[in-house]
Parts: C-alpha cells; structure tokens; sequence
C-alpha cells in the first residue's frame, strides 16, 4: 500500500459503494475482462498490438484494499489477481463475493439521502429524515427544551466532526445547524450528491460522501453502454440467477460509448474524478496475458459494469443458448441507493461487439430491448423510471390541455373566442397547467419549514438526455390517457351502462395484464401475497381502478372529457398537502402560488361548462317541453288504457 493510503472499514466502505456492490473475497476466483477494465478507463485505451490478449483470464483474488480518494471521498477498491492456468478452472471454489460485509458480523445500520438545494446551501442546516434520527443517531432527550445533542461522526479519512443535532420548527423536525456548513463546504457538496450515516460497531458513528454522478460537460454522467442504432443496449457478464447482468449503477444505460471505432474503448467517465489511466490498464493487461500477477483499480459508483466476475456466474451464463427474443431481468438502484428494482426486457441481438480483437468473447455479448406491456402505464412508468417523480407528477397535469385540443379538434368542445364561456375554457385550461408545472419547477423561499418535491434538483440537469427521454415518454403518457378520455364520449353513447363498460375494461386489462406477467414472471413463487400490506395494496389497486373509471366515464358522459380532466392537476394539489401534514415535507411559496393557479383555473374552466350547459338549455324548444308536460298530466288523468285505445279505434272508424 502506497504511503498515505489507508484502508477503510469494510462496512463504510460498502455503505458508501451502494447496495449492489460485490466485492470478491480474497482467494477467490474471477474471470479478468479486459475489455470492462478499458471502459473503466478515464481516457480512450488504444489496445494496439493486445491481439494476444484472451477476452476473459481466469485470476485468484490475492488481496483487496478498501480505500477512499483523498480528495473526493469517493470510495474505490484495489484488487490484486493472479492468473492461474484454464486447468485449475475445475477445482472451482464457493463463490466468496462479498455483498455488503463478512458473513459473520451483522449488517450494520445505515441510511443515505440525496441533498436538497437547501441543504447544500452554503450557511444552512440538514434537514434529516426522521428514520435516520431515530435509528442511527443517539437518542434524543425529547423532554428537554429543546431537544438538542452534539453528533459526532467520522468520514471515511477518520477526520471527526461534530453536528449540532436539534428537534424543532412548526411542525418539528430533525436538524443539523453547527458545523454542517464547515462540513458541506469542506466536502464542496451541491445538490444532488448523497450523505450516508453508518452506525457501525460499539454505537460508532460514520458519515460517507456518494457524489452525483455528471458528465465531461459538466451535466450528469454520460452512461456507459454499447449501444445499436435502435437504441437497445449491451449486457455485460454477470451473475443474478445464472444470467448476464451488468450490475450497471444507473438506470440511463442507452447511450453509444465513444471511442469504439477508432481503436480504443473508455474515456466516458466523469469529469476526471475516476483516477485509472489507460496506460494502467494496458499494463494490467500485459501482466494477464503474461501469467504475471497485476493490480486493478475499481470505482463501484461508476457507472460500469464490474470487470472481475465470479467464476460460477460465468459459466451458468456460458451454459445458456442465448438467443433474440429470450426474457430476463436485471437489476436497478436508485441514485441514492434506497432501493433495488427489477427491470424486465427482451434480448434483441446476439453478437460479439469487437470481432476482430475478441471473437469469441463474451463481454456485452447480448442486445436488450425493453419490452412494453400498455402505451400509457409503461410510457409513464418509463418516464418516470428515466427522468423523476417531480418531471412525472409536472407532465401528468398537460392531460387537460390535451384533452381540451383533442377535445376540440373532434369537436367535443367549441372553440369561440368572442364567447365569454368559451374563452374562460381556454383561460382555465392555461391557468391550471401553468399552476400545476409551477408547483414543479418553482420552489422559491421555504413556507412552513417543509420540503415539497425533493428531488427537484434533476430538472434542471440541461444536457441530461436520459431525462429529456424521460420527459418525453411522460408526454406520451398523458396523450394516451388523452386519448382514453377522448374515446369515452363515443363508448358512452354506444353503452349508456357506465357499470357494464367498466366491467369490460377492468375484465380485458385483466386478462391483457395476465397474460404480459405470465411472460415476464414465469415463477409462480413470486405470484404469493405474503404481507398484509401486499394484499391490501392489490385490493386497494384493483377496486380503486374499477371505481375511478366508473366515475370518470358517468362524468364523461355526462359534462364531456375536458370537465373530467380538469380535476386532474387537484391531485398535484392534494398530494402536496398530504405530504407537508402527514410526511413532513418541506414547502415552498412555488408551491402555494402554483396551487392557488391549480384551483383557479380549475374553477373558471368549471364557470365556462356551466354558461355552456346554460345556454344548451336555453336553445332548447319550448313547444317540445309544453307538449311534454301536457302529455305526462293526461296521461296521468287517463288511467284506463283499454278506453283510450277504444276512442282511438271508434275515430278512425268514421267516415
């Protein structure tokens, strides 16, 4: 170890990595992928002469330093491999991959968040989430006026720093004032980087740094990825169920690496922050191919696929006859590292990425398409899985402008700017939009000391084409739905039974549902409700679809498709309050001002559909409704029908 390296706890160290993180254990042994090193490279590697050079080389683990760089503190790992002959394949070991710590210490306690403006803001405090006051930090004496403790932690340089930890506001909340700025100036942290708390052994506490991930140009990280002119992206080698998995660390992996057709792979890493040249790389792979052992440097939050894969995950993928159109599955980590989702999709293409160095090489040998079960639920989804809650609930809002411009282009609704209810629709219809993305993009100064819309921050990300996707596909979410609204006025004509339609559409979305789960999750295992809240959960979603569309096809109907879609935006709305009473999340004068816009022109579009219903029943005949009321009284007073059919018999009788 170099001088002024020190190794780190092994449990920060993961906490800091991310959740997804395998490490190999010391004697273990790997597959070598030169090809992955290379894409880990800050810099093109210009491979030259590396004709002789295996695509994968069998190594033994001999050591692994866990380390943090000095400037970033940003965690890395050096891993020592030594290369054994293809004989000693047989002899193979137990995997011996570490997933998060040793099998014999117990997982430690430790909570991340992903910084908001305000606490990256230089002289303000922490905002901490009330799980990881509880749980992580010591306990508060709450009798006290005010509750308030000194919090002492170390980074992973075991540097200490002191927080001043204070329960207080309207509503209360967790804080950290006194030495926070020191600390996030110290640091240079800016929104959208995360803070990982790690209560470790003997109730010590730890404090980590997981930068945002951005790119050359200074917007969030270019991914790595093969990539093919559809759009379809790689699979590297890995191991989950016996199948190729990149363990890739962000979700945007659709983007074409640079440097592919000119000789070399890499330099797609960030800004300079991850340290492996491509000389070192060239030089590990020289040692590899030459049985001599060699040093490798791996950055976990890179953003690329790990390039030491253990042995077992490689031959259970060798095993399999891969081929266009096969399932699989891989998975995903949120930025922050909260959770891991399974996505689902389709292999397209079965090919080598470079058949001249590396034929016969497995690495990125397989092309995914994602599969779509519904335009409008995976459009939104996708939307959301690329871009942010935040962009999700925005573009969820435009379905009243769009369904007012459908709306008119069919003719459901009269365009008439010299009509004062007309031109209220239209006024409306601007007003509760412009509301709604206001909420959404404006934040201003905060109101009540609560945070509204955390993660915010990603929609200013220019030059960030993973969210313009995302933003894309949330569009043509909403013009689906659109679209569904739209087509309830000729449903509702052809099958007044608003009941009977609502069965159709929840009977064949269930069996179109069915049928796309049945292709994606084969396993009936993972069909068992275990948990009272999944259970209630599917009940809730199932009912609660079956009634939502009932009412809003009644309301169709009965107003038209821009009347049901104005109601829309209210949950903007409602969700906001909902979240600042009962979550405690901040809110901000954006939000209150796009609220009130939300309400307004909901109500003047609402004033614009009465006047309309006003004026329908002023042009309707009034001879018609004299005739009516004179018919039902005879009617009434004529009980006998057998008389009057007689009269009418004897009438039409005489000459």
């Amino acid at each position: 170890m170099k001088e002024g390296e020190k190794s780190l706890d092994p449990q920060l160290w993961h906490a800091c990595a991310g959740g997804m993180v395998q490490m190999p254990s010391v004697n273990t042994k790997v597959f070598y992928f030169p090809q992955g090193h290379a894409e880990h490279a800050q810099s093109n590697v210009d491979f030259g002469d590396s004709f002789r050079i295996p695509p994968l080389i069998l190594c033994r683990v001999g050591s692994v330093k866990f380390l943090a760089d000095p400037e970033t503190d940003e965690v890395f790992s050096k891993i020592t491999l030594i290369p054994l002959r293809n004989s000693e394949l047989e002899n193979e070991d137990s995997d011996g991959f570490d997933g998060n710590v040793s099998e014999n210490s117990e997982k430690p306690s430790s909570f991340a968040k992903t910084l908001t403006q305000s606490d990256a803001n230089n002289g303000g405090g922490f905002s901490v989430p009330r799980y990881c006051a509880e749980t992580i930090f010591p306990r508060l004496d709450y009798s006290a006026e005010p509750p308030v403790q000194t919090v002492i932690a170390k980074d992973v340089h075991g540097e200490v720093w002191k927080f001043r930890h204070i329960y207080r506001g309207t509503p209360r909340r967790h804080l950290l004032t006194t030495g926070w700025s020191s600390f996030v100036n110290q640091k240079k942290l800016v929104a959208g980087d995360s803070i990982v708390f790690l209560r470790g052994e003997n109730a010590q506490l730890y404090v980590g740094i997981r930068r945002a991930k951005r790119g050359i140009v200074n917007g969030l990280e270019t991914p790595s990825g093969w990539s093919s002119s559809n759009g379809s992206c790689g699979l590297g080698v890995g191991g989950f169920g016996g199948a190729f998995s990149v363990f890739l660390r962000e979700e945007n992996n659709k983007m074409l690496r640079n440097g592919i057709g000119d000789g070399g792979v890499g330099g797609n890493l960030g800004g300079g922050r991850v340290k492996v040249s491509g000389e070192s790389v060239k030089e590990a792979m020289r040692l590899a191919a030459s049985n001599q052992t060699f040093e490798v440097v791996y950055y976990p939050r890179a953003s690329t696929p790990e390039f030491c894969v253990k042995v077992s995950a490689v031959k259970a993928a060798m095993r399999i006859q891969w081929c266009s159109g096969m399932r699989f599955k891989m998975p995903f980590e949120t930025e922050d590292s909260s959770r891991i989702s399974w996505f689902m999709g389709t292999i397209s293409s079965v090919h080598v990425v470079d058949p001249i160095r590396w034929p016969n090489s497995p690495w990125r040998l397989l092309q995914s398409l994602a599969a779509r079960v519904t335009f409008n639920q995976n459009a939104y989804f996708s939307g959301l899985f690329y871009a942010s809650s935040t962009a999700a609930t925005a573009m969820s809002n435009l379905i009243p402008a769009l369904t007012f411009v459908f709306a008119a282009i069919l003719g459901y609704e009269k365009i008439d700017l010299r009509s004062l209810r007309n031109a209220a629709k239209i006024l409306g219809t601007i007003c509760c939009v412009s509301g709604a993305l206001t909420m959404a993009f404006l934040k201003g100064n905060k109101l009540l000391h609560m945070e509204f819309f955390p993660d915010s921050k990603h929609l200013t990300a220019s030059g960030d084409d993973t969210w313009i996707l995302g933003c894309l596909l949330l569009l043509a979410s909403s013009v689906f739905w659109s679209c569904w609204m739209i087509m309830q006025v000729p449903i509702s004509s052809s099958v007044p039974d608003h009941i009977l339609s609502t069965f159709w559409m929840c009977l064949f979305s269930t069996i179109q549902s069915a049928i796309f789960a049945l292709l994606k999750e084969q396993n009936l295992q993972s069909w068992i409700l275990n948990t009272p809240l999944q259970i209630s959960c599917s009940l809730y979603a199932g009912i609660g679809i079956a009634v939502s569309c009932f009412i809003q096809s009644w309301c169709i109907s009965e107003k038209g498709p821009l009347y049901c879609a104005m109601f829309n935006p209210l949950a903007t709305v409602i969700t906001a309050l909902v979240s600042a009473t009962f979550l405690q999340e901040e809110l901000y004068i954006g939000s209150l001002v796009g609220a009130i816009g939300v309400i307004t022109g909901l109500y003047i579009v609402l004033w614009g559909k009465a006047k309309d219903f006003d004026g329908r029943k002023q042009e309707l005949p009034q001879p018609n409704m004299v005739d009516d009321e004179i018919s039902n009284r005879i009617d009434l007073e004529e009980p006998l029908l057998a008389e009057k059919s007689e009269y009418v018999t004897e009438s039409k009788m005489e000459p």
